[in-house]
């Protein structure tokens, strides 16, 4: 059985032979290449629907992990208690990534005194009573790769009608043995606000920005993600890469 397929060819379009064919031409297909033309076109649209459904799937594993998630926190000092020393002591912890370890039982001279100890780039709170150590278990605070390295500084005070702010900047980057100083750097900047007209004992008020974005973070109500850093870097390097001297 042989089926009519009229088409609209553009003019100059070669036919088998490679002769052009003019406009309007009646094309004869047969029912084998009908066939694989049907095929093809099912191909793309059940590959097309794969394709959505692996991506619907994975938007609502995310939804679940982020439902399932705890947003952590720290204890902050009250405004009567700030320094600010201790304002950028408390960023520090806010930002630590605090694991659980094992306990450790024994008279092995494990840790000398009781503290806070960074090992293996984590932050460890541990207690020590008869000679036997006690590794707090902790949950963490942001989440972040090991490579990642950050320093912090304080920036200035700032004086308000009824508060003040305290700003710190904290400088994220990744050093590696072929670059051991990056060419970029993310920076995120907290601001420590001391009210002056509520009660001293109440804790001060924290928040952060993003480099290059004013939308505002406080701890304890969003999650940290570390793609807003790699964003950051990447960003620098595309544009000093545009630049040339």
């Amino acid at each position: 059985m042989i089926t009519l397929d009229i088409l609209e060819h553009m003019s100059g379009q070669p036919d088998q032979q490679g002769l052009p064919l003019p406009r309007g031409t009646l094309m004869i297909m047969g029912v084998g290449d009908e066939d694989a033309v049907i095929k093809e076109k099912a191909q793309i649209l059940i590959e097309d629907v794969i394709r959505d459904a692996k991506e619907h799937l994975r938007d609502l594993q995310e939804k679940e992990r982020e439902a399932e998630y705890i947003i952590q926190n720290i204890q902050w000092t009250s405004c009567k208690d700030f320094t600010v020393e201790r304002g950028q002591q408390q960023i520090e912890e806010y930002m630590s990534r605090l694991s659980s370890l094992t306990n450790v039982h024994g008279g092995g001279a494990l840790l000398a005194h009781d503290g806070i100890y960074h090992i293996g780039g984590c932050a460890v709170i541990c207690t020590r009573e008869w000679k036997t150590y006690s590794v707090v278990y902790v949950q963490q605070t942001w989440e972040f790769h090991g490579s990642w390295l950050h320093w912090s500084d304080y920036l200035q005070e700032q004086e308000l009608t009824y508060s003040k702010r305290y700003h710190y900047r904290v400088r994220w980057s990744i050093p590696t043995c072929r670059k051991p100083i990056p060419r970029t750097t993310a920076c995120i900047y907290f601001i420590i606000e001391i009210s002056k007209i509520k009660p001293p004992t109440l804790p001060v008020e924290v928040f952060f920005i993003l480099e290059s974005n004013r939308f505002i973070h406080r701890p304890g109500q969003c999650r940290f993600r570390e793609k807003w850093l790699k964003d950051i870097i990447e960003s620098k390097k595309i544009l000093m890469d545009s630049i040339t001297f």
